[in-house]
């Protein structure tokens, strides 16, 4: 170990992925981590095996990206080989680089290959879980059996009782499945346990998510959240996206997610019809994309609402923080316990409407922009309700100087400390 590394002084950083490839809230962490590092004069060089442009919000962000490449091989045989090769590909690629400390921000089978790369190294690297295999049920494959593994499923129960989404997305049995499938889950099980074992340290998003690390890997993890840039609170909007949409002197309940089942956007759209029968003054757009969404416009063609309900698809960025000022209400059932987008509504001085598994911090408790609902159709509805009906003005400045504690120089200042107390 190199004097500057005993001392603490960082100056090189590699943050790996296995994936940079979409453009959802995990790579907005991501690329603001790197920026954050960069502004520090700390060299941040991005690893990744699949990288998409896409993922660089309309080019916003600038970053220094190496996609690690190998050849692609088909049949099982040959995949396992290629599997086994990304280890020894990584560790020259670190070698080569010789940082200081290494960011993991991986699902089950991307941290496997960092563990393996620096298993008889002195490089150390943290772990960032921003779901474990329970909160990130759909963000990796559907059918994924890791939960269902003998290192885990001695937690299952546990676990998916912890959560409402848990029990309503999470089947209590592990699914059919090949033989071959199962033996492969177990490997996979167990060399996660072991990466995850292997941090120096574990960031995650909220204080479920540490239990749940607690609880399956029998690892300490620390609290840290972080969701939007000091400058969000001196934003004047750029376009009037009520005149864009055709909806002037018209109340907006706003969603935008990743248009995947566990963000229960059919949910908005089935309270949405209850609060549309009392009120013609009311309109529900819905941002953003993804494998949800044909179901959710048959949905509402079923419903009778496409007069009421517009799909706007993918927000530029340029636009998106005028998306979020022109609404009256942002309305967000995900389940999760912190995300994102609901912060940043916050942010621009929106009303809220979030679901009761969302943790509320100290710095929340009180504030009259969130409304908290059961993820049920009736009580979404009249929550929702009510923060159209509440007249709340502007909010406070002391409940806006509160909320500096989610921008990205607090976030990413406490994890670069925690960095330095690594070395």
């Amino acid at each position: 170990m190199d004097e500057e590394r005993e001392m603490g002084k960082i100056r090189k950083i590699i943050w790996y992925t296995g994936s940079l490839a979409g453009h959802h809230g995990g790579e907005r962490l991501l690329l603001e981590g790197a920026k954050y590092f960069e502004d520090q004069g700390i060299r941040t060089y991005i690893l990744t095996w699949e990288f998409d442009e896409k993922a660089l919000f309309d080019r916003t962000y600038k970053a220094n990206i190496v996609q690690l490449t190998h050849r692609k091989m088909e049949g099982f045989i040959l995949r396992a080989r290629n599997f086994l090769l990304r280890p020894l590909i990584l560790m020259k690629k670190i070698k080569e680089i010789n940082p200081d400390i290494i960011i993991t921000q991986t699902y089950i089978l991307d941290s496997i290959p960092l563990y393996f790369a620096t298993l008889f190294s002195s490089v150390p690297y943290i772990t960032f879980i921003h779901a474990t295999m329970f909160g990130g049920f759909l963000k990796s494959v559907p059918e994924d059996l890791t939960k269902y593994t003998f290192i885990f499923r001695k937690h299952l129960n546990e676990v998916r009782k912890s959560v409402v989404g848990y029990e309503e997305f999470i089947l209590p049995m592990r699914p059919k499945s090949s033989l071959k499938r199962r033996v492969l889950a177990e490997l996979f099980a167990i060399m996660s346990y072991l990466a995850v074992r292997k941090a120096k340290r574990v960031f995650v998003l909220s204080n479920q998510a540490k239990w749940e690390v607690k609880t399956l890997y029998g690892k300490d993890a620390t609290v840290l959240k972080g969701a939007f840039p000091s400058r969000i609170f001196d934003y004047e909007p750029k376009e009037d996206i009520k005149r864009k949409l055709g909806l002037i002197d018209k109340q907006i309940i706003l969603n935008i997610n990743h248009l995947i089942p566990k963000k229960r956007v059919d949910l908005c759209i089935k309270a949405f019809r209850e609060i549309s029968k009392k009120s013609e003054n009311v309109f529900l757009v819905i941002g953003g994309t993804g494998p949800d969404e044909e179901r959710l416009k048959d949905l509402v063609k079923r419903l009778d609402l496409e007069s009421k309900v517009k799909f706007v698809g993918y927000i530029k960025e340029k636009e998106l923080w005028d998306y979020y000022a022109c609404c009256d209400v942002f309305i967000h059932p995900d389940t999760a316990d912190f995300d994102i987008a609901p912060y940043v509504a916050l942010a621009l001085g929106k009303k809220v409407v979030w679901s009761t598994e969302m943790e509320i911090d100290e710095f929340l408790v009180g504030n009259k922009f969130v409304f908290a609902a059961d993820p049920t159709v009736n009580d979404i509805a009249t929550v929702t309700e009510k923060a159209l009906t509440t007249n709340l003005g502007t909010m406070e400045s002391t409940e806006k100087m509160k909320l500096y504690h989610y921008t990205w120089d607090e976030y990413f200042g406490e994890i670069l400390k925690e960095l330095e107390r690594v070395l």
